[in-house]
């Protein structure tokens, strides 16, 4: 009996001897870069971006337009944007444009790109009548129906070389929107009084005015009824329309195949 005492007492000296097992470091993996947790500069007028593209740098992406950026821009007015465009102090000028309140629809065809060909306004609506067919990811088009509200743009083909005039699609509004004449003289912000000249404009009255937009020098030609611009130059560039009719759209012709 005394030696299995003797052995139990050395097998726990024994036990409480062994070393304690330690534990090993757990290794943090390398998450690599990565982007701040905000990138927010309180400026309404940038779109702040964080990723991969920028370096995982914040990015400042100027909104243009934008009101409240102190920059009349393409696009606002003096109704819409007061902050940014001051309204122009020009009597003639404002009898012209008070004079778009006639307008209820409009087409007309422009020099601005030689592939438009007829553009029918009646707004939320637009439609452009291309002057040559057009594809889209292997889809014929010569036609396309914007709508300003909703931002969307359907496409088709009417002329008699189209394989398929009943197929409509949809296409990327941004890449289809076009400025309308009005909103070619939306910001001019100054005009020379002093120098108004009139003459016509395919037939009807026009009044001819030296202008400035933001800081370009122009000119502008416009319609004394209606108050449409025929000619817009801003700097050395030089918009003409043409073919001009006022409210003879109708709903039918923004209607799809």
């Amino acid at each position: 009996m005394r030696r299995l005492l003797v052995v139990l007492l050395l097998v726990m000296v024994a036990c409480s001897s062994l070393p304690e097992e330690q534990e090993v470091p757990q290794e943090t993996p390398d998450e690599g870069p990565s982007c701040p947790d905000s990138c927010n500069d309180n400026n309404k007028c940038t779109e702040d971006t964080c990723s991969a593209l920028t370096n995982y740098q914040c990015a400042h992406m100027k909104i243009t337009p934008c009101c409240g950026n102190s920059e009349c821009e393409s696009g606002e007015t003096s109704k819409d944007c007061p902050e940014d465009c001051k309204a122009v102090e020009s009597k003639t000028l404002n009898t012209l444009l008070d004079n778009q309140k006639r307008i209820k629809s409009y087409r007309y065809s422009t020099n601005e790109d030689t592939d438009l060909g007829i553009i029918t306004v009646m707004l939320p609506n637009i439609r452009i009548e291309y002057a040559s067919m057009k594809k889209l990811d292997g889809q014929q088009y010569d036609t396309a129906i914007l709508n300003t509200d909703d931002r969307k743009v359907s496409l088709f083909c009417r002329g008699s070389s189209c394989t398929d005039r009943t197929l409509v699609f949809e296409g990327d509004y941004d890449d289809f929107s076009i400025t309308t004449p009005f909103e070619q003289i939306s910001d001019i912000g100054a005009v020379a009084e002093e120098n108004i000249r009139t003459g016509k404009c395919e037939g009807r009255d026009c009044t001819e005015l030296d202008v400035v937009f933001g800081n370009i020098k122009g000119r502008v030609k416009i319609e004394e009824y209606y108050g449409f611009p025929y000619m817009v130059k801003k700097g050395s560039k030089t918009i003409e329309y043409s073919n001009v009719a006022f409210n003879s759209v109708k709903d039918s012709d923004f209607e799809l195949p």
